[in-house]
């Protein structure tokens, strides 16, 4: 089933849309906490 899915083009592209709000959702964290040390 995994194997499967993995293959499949559709869960592709919906692995990455996932990886990349979770890339995004990070940069805009570390983001914010560089705006809150620098007291901006």
């Amino acid at each position: 089933m995994i194997a499967y899915l993995r293959s499949h083009p559709a869960t592709d592209a919906v692995l990455t849309a996932k990886n990349y709000i979770d890339n995004l959702s990070e940069e805009v964290r570390k983001g914010m906490l560089e705006k809150a040390d620098q007291g901006t």
